[in-house]
């Protein structure tokens, strides 16, 4: 099996690429969070501000993706929505190939603009702020699966690994719900993908398809003010996919309940919030409602699956398991709330 090689890229690097590809002088490198890849605040002496992203050997075997996904964001960014815009290199390209230390193959490089606020996870608003923010969010949402449907990316529908819902089935799902030492959650866990194998997964015909975001959670939702949202992180490009947008309608309910819950606010409300806003532009269907429960409650366990999965790999001492375990009990709770309301 091919192994993922995480970039070899330190601040020095950073520097070093962004004065050799983008032609900038003088400028100053930050290393900030990424999961498995390597990203970098670039700040230019005359005050703007850029984030360079050192792609993963994995995601890098497929470059026509990202030049796609570079094409969509520079479309929605010239249509007014708040997203990072690419930025082009030396070469008139939105991406570069290029083998960084020691590495056999390719890590991919590209730039965007930089997008200011903080993730609505780490920021304190009172609990009508919260649903105010929510139904703001998932009025955002819609209007972009407006534009992503004009369009027919073909290099998009690649993933096969758990976040993309249509890989959520038993046969996927059984050898890591074994990690799972709770057994009535890993009961839940199991029931719910059976149930959505058998009821969502055979409609998908029926379902809606367009470019979705693919991670939307409170940390991929940034707010200029508490009032506000700017916009959603769109820096985690692999992630994007051309999917089912009845999926990320689900999405956005599961995490934001997550939210709620660990707030203690209202979690229920949040249903009825994402509708209401989704709804200003683009009405649900029939079929897409009646999936829309059981699609919830399968996000929930990909999100258990994925967070078990890492960290069965990874040390717990470290930030990559802060950022998967702190949504991780309030996730629980809400799957155990709804399965209940089901069963």
């Amino acid at each position: 099996m091919y192994q993922m090689q995480l970039p070899v890229c330190e601040e020095e690097d950073a520097i070093k690429l962004t004065e050799a590809l983008y032609g900038f002088a003088d400028v100053k490198a930050t290393k900030v969070y990424g999961w498995d890849d390597k990203n970098f605040l670039i700040r230019t002496p005359d005050h703007h501000k850029y984030v360079l992203k050192v792609v993963n050997t994995f995601e890098a075997k497929i470059p026509e993706r990202y030049t796609e996904m570079c094409d969509m964001l520079q479309a929605l960014y010239q249509r007014g929505f708040t997203v990072p815009c690419p930025i082009k290199n030396r070469w008139n390209s939105w991406i570069l190939l290029k083998c960084m230390g020691n590495t056999v193959d390719p890590n991919l490089i590209f730039m965007l603009s930089f997008l200011p606020g903080k993730t609505m996870d780490a920021v304190h608003f009172s609990e009508k702020n919260f649903h105010e923010l929510t139904t703001d969010l998932a009025e955002f949402v819609a209007k972009i699966h407006i534009e992503s449907m004009a369009h027919n990316y073909k290099g998009w529908d690649v993933s096969k690994n758990l976040w993309r819902m249509e890989s959520i089935t038993t046969r996927n799902t059984a050898p890591i719900l074994c990690l799972v030492k709770d057994l009535n959650l890993r009961r839940i866990c199991s029931r719910v993908v059976e149930k959505f194998e058998s009821t969502v997964l055979t409609k998908l015909e029926q379902l809606r398809s367009g470019v979705i975001h693919g991670d939307l959670n409170p940390a991929n939702a940034l707010v200029e003010k508490v009032e506000t949202i700017n916009g959603a992180d769109f820096y985690k490009l692999s992630e994007m996919k051309q999917s089912k947008l009845v999926f990320e309608v689900a999405t956005l309910i599961a995490f934001w309940m997550g939210l709620a819950q660990k707030r203690k606010f209202d979690k229920k409300l949040v249903i009825k919030q994402v509708l209401e806003g989704y709804e200003r532009h683009l009405c649900l269907s029939d079929t897409e409602k009646q999936c829309l429960n059981l699609t919830v409650m399968a996000r929930l366990v990909s999100y258990i699956c994925s967070a078990m999965s890492n960290l069965n790999d990874r040390d717990y001492d470290t930030q990559d398991s802060n950022y998967v375990l702190r949504m991780f009990d309030s996730t629980c709770c809400i799957l155990r709330s709804l399965w209940a309301d089901e069963d």
